[in-house]
């Protein structure tokens, strides 16, 4: 067999090397892992089972006290495998202790504890300077888990603390379970890798043999050279040749692997930027997962406050109910002569007590929805802390590939020497070879001489053959310099794809990392639009249950309104009733008043007279007979004037009892009346608003009615008196110019002086009702004083329902902040998505043409293989070796291509793959954000919906704040 052969095993013997090399990886990296993390949960145990024996069993007793240890050593020093080897400690970059000790244990005990644990924690530094850190925690360890106040936060710290040890436990398990996997499948490819080198080393034996049998057929034909040999001549330049375009080959073999180097070196680069973004990832995650912590507490303490907040609503509903039954029994004592209106509104106010206990029941309801929230919520967490530790696995596969990727490039580069070292070996051969041919061409160059002469004639022929190979040869140099040239592109191609495919892994980087921040905030905006939806939940309760108490008090405040309307219009009617019925007692008491003063002056006529007639007695005697027939008729007009003056006083009596029967009925109307206006602001009970409107237009129609008679009464009375007046003055003075004129007996005057003490008796009667009368103004003005109070309590609901208002409007503006915010956040995220798919279709686009150019350029060269063996399958029989040539260039080129065009398609699988992954992602993300659309058009529905409601509060309140205007100009006219 010829070099040429020998060269293409050899370089088939390092081909196969290399991809050992590439398959075989380092497993250091994981033992000294495992050593290190063996040798730190080693450190940790010792520690802890120290201080737990030496200080705090001694010093505290058993389960009284429990110590963790937080430990973490450096493994980035050179030194560290020799460490781990050793039984010396490393650095230390971390040491921290937590004793979680009985609250019952006194201080000094802990004092002397911190104290013996300073002095076993003396040898150990942080850093080689700083001390550890020691914390101690109290806790309750002797208290029934039932007799736990679950409102302390301790608990949830302590319950959290163990949540996180668990968590961790988890996590360390899941992490040997995952490096005992990786330990099986490295045995098994250990194993398989050794079933490879066996393989190789009897692939190398047979080369070997081959080899020793291609030296025999080499002396065989070293002996047929000596019979040709210009034939050896030309043979040897041709392997000359072939040897220097192996050389070409070679350098420019060792030139890819340069530059597949530096790519490599590229790629540990482009890796270490991986790696550090999974750090920053990592951390990034760690964050989240704090957050979520935190929300996790927040939504504790919310529940905790829904909690408290349902404690103060049932303690402010017990007040209520006490209130309610101090208010029966306050009425009950009140009004026990009114025993059946009592009966019924005991039946209302247990009515009320049943709506009470609907609306706790209702109150009971929201808890247990808040809870199966409260539930959903705790799933989700769950859920997010499955999905971290997936992201924790993938970190960790992350980093085991980073780890086989940096061995698998130190085996490249190992290869690679020893490439160099076979190169080197190979140009000493060479140059051996070289030695021996020169050696040969001396010894031999005698004996050709005298065969010179023979191949004289065989010149000629050789001549002509040599023009043909020439030919042949110059077709060959062409067709090579083509396959150069398009080798040359083909390499060009493949660069620009390489860049092309780093941009793309970079890309698909950007991409999945910005994925991953979209799925985070996804699942913060879940996250908070479930906040939102509950709030908007709590918010659409508070609002139906403001709706329901706002149109009880709009319902109460309108008929409270229309009472205070009609009671302004009947108080205008009472006042100005109050004011002509006051100028008419004023007129009363005037005439009164001067009836007085014209009694007095009879009274003193009347003395005048009486001392004349006293004087003229003694005439009267002797008229005596003739005045008997005049007193007959003086006493028909005392009996007439008797019975008139009993009739007035029974009208007066009569006009007192009435009078005192209307003060009653209207006192107990407006206790009445307090009663209900309390009712009324604690419930909405329409029954008794209209009990009451029905009763105040019955008081008022008989207090108008009564008032109308007592006027016209008081109006006979006063005509009657005057009438009386008129006649009882124009008699007594015809009397007294006839008793003067008839100088009339003493019996006349007894009888005038008893007259006159009847007619004083009976102004005294009208003094008592002139103090009736004040009271009824004091009364009226009572009145007054309790419709401001009705006015004041308007204006305070007024100012509650405005409260209410204001914040119902501060909530609604937080709910649109948020809306934009999320909207915003939809915008950006549907412009990366439709960006991360103009991208994936470009590059498909790319991919697919440039595999296709790859694909009809390999199509052409094979058609031009086929044309160059016709070319050398018609040529002569000398051109065996110029078809082995081409073979081998044939064999070369298409493994070569073969190569590319795997390589390409992997990556093109990859790409595929993580395309599809990102679709899929996409189309997950589209999903949620459907989701999250429909939540937005809800949350603008019922947006709209709370505007328009308060819209209507809002002119409701404008129409309300008109009306108390009204009233209160109405009043305060009332008032002047």
């Amino acid at each position: 067999m010829s070099l040429k052969q020998v060269l293409s095993s050899v370089l088939f013997f390092l081909s196969l090397t290399a991809l050992h090399s590439q398959n075989n990886p380092s497993y250091y990296n994981q033992g000294s892992n495992s050593i290190f993390i063996e040798k730190q949960n080693a450190f940790k145990k010792d520690i802890e089972e120290k201080i737990k024996n030496n200080v705090l069993v001694p010093l505290f007793g058993n389960d009284e006290a429990f110590v963790f240890a937080d430990v973490l050593f450096d493994t980035s020093t050179s030194s560290f495998l020799n460490k781990t080897v050793d039984n010396t400690i490393p650095e230390i970059i971390k040491f921290q202790l937590t004793v979680l000790y009985d609250e019952g244990i006194s201080e000094e005990l802990l004092e002397t504890a911190k104290d013996r644990i300073n002095e076993i924690l003396i040898p150990y530094k942080v850093r080689e300077n700083e001390p550890p850190v020691i914390i101690f925690k109290p806790a309750n360890f002797n208290t029934d888990p039932l007799s736990l106040n679950i409102s302390r936060t301790s608990v949830y710290l302590i319950l959290s603390l163990i949540l996180l040890l668990l968590l961790v436990c988890i996590y360390l398990f899941i992490r040997a379970r995952l490096f005992l996997k990786n330990n099986k499948a490295l045995k098994a490819r250990e194993e398989s890798l050794t079933g490879e080198v066996i393989e190789l080393k009897k692939q190398l034996n047979e080369l070997s043999e081959k080899h020793f049998n291609e030296k025999i057929e080499k002396e065989k034909e070293i002996d047929k050279v000596k019979l040709d040999y210009e034939k050896t001549l030309r043979k040897n330049e041709m392997v000359i040749s072939e040897l220097n375009f192996s050389k070409s080959q070679i350098s420019q073999g060792v030139f890819r692997l340069k530059t597949m180097f530096s790519d490599m070196e590229k790629e540990l680069s482009s890796l270490k930027e991986q790696n550090k973004n999974l750090e920053f990832e990592k951390n990034r995650l760690t964050n989240e997962v704090g957050i979520l912590i935190d929300k996790n507490r927040n939504l504790i303490d919310d529940n905790i406050s829904l909690k408290r907040d349902n404690e103060q609503l049932r303690d402010e509903i017990l007040d209520l109910e006490r209130k309610n039954i101090e208010k029966i029994k306050s009425l009950e004592i009140e009004n026990s002569n009114l025993l059946q209106e009592i009966k019924s509104k005991e039946i209302e106010q247990k009515d009320i007590i049943n709506r009470y206990k609907f609306e706790i029941e209702k109150l009971n309801e929201k808890l247990s929805e808040i809870e199966s929230s409260k539930k959903v919520i705790e799933r989700q967490y769950n859920n997010l802390i499955e999905e971290n530790k997936e992201f924790l696995k993938n970190n960790d596969t992350l980093k085991s590939e980073n780890k086989k990727l940096v061995s698998e490039i130190n085996d490249l580069i190992d290869k690679n020497r020893s490439v160099l070292a076979k190169n080197a070996e190979l140009e000493q051969n060479n140059e051996h070879l070289k030695s021996e041919l020169q050696k040969i061409h001396s010894s031999y160059a005698e004996k050709i001489r005298s065969l010179e002469i023979e191949n004289s004639n065989l010149l000629e022929e050789i001549k002509s053959k040599e023009i043909e190979q020439k030919d042949i040869i110059n077709r060959y140099k062409f067709e090579i310099e083509k396959l150069n040239e398009k080798l040359s592109e083909i390499e060009s191609l493949k660069k620009s794809v390489e860049k092309e495919y780093n941009n793309l892994i970079i890309q698909n980087k950007e991409m999945i990392e910005k994925n991953d921040r979209l799925l985070v905030e996804n699942e913060k905006l879940s996250s908070e639009l479930e906040m939102l939806g509950k709030k908007i939940d709590d918010i659409e309760s508070s609002k139906k249950v403001i709706e329901k108490n706002y149109n009880a008090v709009a319902d109460e405040k309108r008929e409270l309104i229309n009472k205070v309307d009609r009671l302004t219009a009947e108080n205008e009617k009472i006042s100005s009733e109050n004011r002509a019925l006051a100028e008419r007692i004023e007129r009363v008491i005037t005439d009164l008043s001067q009836k007085d003063e014209m009694i007095n002056d009879m009274k003193n006529t009347y003395a005048q007279r009486f001392e004349k007639m006293s004087e003229s007695i003694k005439k009267v005697v002797a008229t005596k007979v003739f005045l008997e027939s005049d007193n007959k008729k003086l006493s028909d007009e005392n009996e007439k004037l008797s019975k008139k003056v009993n009739m007035l006083t029974q009208d007066i009596d009569n006009l007192n009892a009435q009078i005192v029967n209307m003060k009653k009925a209207f006192e107990e109307e407006i206790e009445n009346y307090k009663n209900i206006v309390d009712k009324m602001a604690t419930d909405s009970n329409d029954g008794l608003l209209l009990r009451y409107n029905s009763r105040i237009k019955a008081i008022s129609d008989d207090y108008e009615a009564k008032l109308a008679d007592i006027k016209n009464r008081m109006d006979l009375l006063k005509k009657q008196f005057e009438e009386e007046k008129g006649s009882i003055i124009k008699g007594y003075e015809d009397r007294i110019n006839e008793m003067v004129s008839n100088d009339k007996s003493e019996s006349i005057k007894k009888e005038y002086e008893e007259r006159l003490k009847e007619y004083s008796d009976k102004l005294k009667l009208l003094d008592d009702k002139d103090a009736e009368i004040s009271l009824l103004k004091q009364q009226i003005e009572d009145n007054n004083k309790k419709i401001n109070e009705l006015n004041d309590y308007i204006e305070s609901l007024k100012k509650e329902a405005i409260n209410d208002m204001d914040n119902k409007k501060s909530e609604l503006i937080d709910l649109e902040q948020k809306k934009n915010e999320l909207e915003k956040i939809l915008s950006e995220k549907e412009e990366m998505e439709n960006r991360y798919k103009d991208e994936i279709k470009n590059l498909n686009f790319k991919y697919s043409s440039k595999l296709q150019e790859l694909a009809d350029e390999l199509n052409r060269t094979k058609e031009e293989n086929e044309k160059l063996k016709e070319d050398i399958e018609n040529s002569s029989g000398s051109e065996d070796e110029m078809k082995a040539a081409v073979k081998n260039t044939e064999n070369v080129d298409i493994s070569k291509y073969k190569k590319i065009i795997d390589k390409y398609k992997i990556e093109y699988d990859k790409l595929k793959d993580a395309y599809l992954i990102t679709r899929a992602k996409l189309e997950d993300n589209d999903k949620k954000i459907v989701e999250l659309n429909d939540n937005l058009n809800s949350l603008n529905s019922d947006y709209n919906e709370l505007l328009a409601q308060i819209n209507k509060y809002s002119a409701l309140d404008e129409e309300k704040d008109r009306m108390i205007e009204e009233l209160k100009k109405e009043l305060e006219n009332l008032k002047k």
